[in-house]
């Protein structure tokens, strides 16, 4: 038999990953095994459901009996049968698991709607954490869903040149006063990007065909000046990214709640080291009568 083998595995006090099995590797290389310092449950079910879901109505039709071979000689309608068996039992397997990847297609659909602009990626206190702004306005009266509501959104800055993408890095090049065309079309060509072309110098310049000293001389200025103006747009968010990020775990399952994918989190539980300032957090952006909406 095979040996079931799993993505992560949680042992105790120690997780190991081993991408590849479940999910195409890439994540990390090899089997790595890790501590566990704080573990976070939200729901706990049982390894074999005990209720079994209803079966779609354009898939009943499978598991409907065969009607038993009789016409033919004893042993060969028993072969017959165990053989109508068989392929009764692998379309309901096939069948169930098109029912699963139905669910799990209308699951991803329904988390990962949006445009990308509504994805924020926030700077709390010099860590980075991504969400959505739906995520981030699921209590509506506030102050955290006014921070990051339509009109207040809207007015940000989008000038981050190191989430440029190749065309954007082209239309600054060629709106580089004196550039050669001939330079243009090779940053164009290489399908330079906003981070890459901060990270040019001259010997990257030679590889990729800048030939001319002057027209290196004139790009590595332009670029070192753009990177000088150029501002990390992330919103700053001064809290502690422990504390923060249990909020905004919190939030998630909220608004993932709303949409009937999982059931209510529980209220988030704190290490007694930052539970003050947890509280304050929650006091800043829930003040007064609005806490209620997120302690229930």
């Amino acid at each position: 038999t095979t040996e079931l083998r799993y993505d992560l595995e949680v042992n105790g006090k120690s997780v190991t990953a081993d991408f590849g099995h479940t999910f195409e590797g890439g994540v990390a290389n090899g089997r790595t095994t890790h501590q566990i310092k704080e573990m976070e449950v939200f729901r706990v079910a049982r390894t074999k459901p005990t209720r079994v879901e209803p079966v779609k109505a354009e898939h009943s039709r499978v598991f409907q009996r065969k009607q038993r071979a009789t016409a033919f000689a004893p042993k060969l309608n028993d072969a017959l049968n165990k053989k109508i068996e068989i392929l009764r039992r692998a379309e309901e397997a096939i069948t169930l698991l098109e029912m699963q990847y139905d669910d799990e297609e209308s699951f991803i659909r329904r988390f990962a709607c949006g445009e990308t602009k509504d994805v924020v990626t926030l700077n709390v206190d010099g860590t980075r954490l991504s969400t959505t702004r739906a995520s981030l306005r699921i209590f509506e009266n506030s102050v955290l869903a006014r921070q990051f509501d339509d009109e207040v959104w809207s007015q940000q800055p989008q000038t981050n040149v190191r989430e440029w993408n190749p065309d954007q890095v082209s239309a600054w090049a060629e709106g580089v006063y004196g550039l050669p065309y001939e330079a243009v079309n090779v940053i164009a060509n290489h399908k330079v990007t906003g981070r890459e072309l901060l990270s040019l110098n001259m010997e990257a310049l030679k590889m990729m065909g800048v030939e001319r000293p002057a027209t290196m001389s004139l790009l590595l200025d332009e670029i070192h000046e753009l990177g000088e103006n150029s501002t990390d747009d992330s919103p700053l968010i001064e809290c502690n990214p422990y504390v923060f990020g249990k909020l905004l775990d919190f939030l998630r399952m909220t608004r993932l709640r709303k949409e009937g994918l999982v059931e209510a989190p529980s209220f988030p539980s704190v290490k007694a080291s930052q539970q003050k300032r947890f509280d304050q957090l929650l006091e800043y952006y829930f003040p007064g009568d609005a806490k209620k909406l997120v302690t229930g």
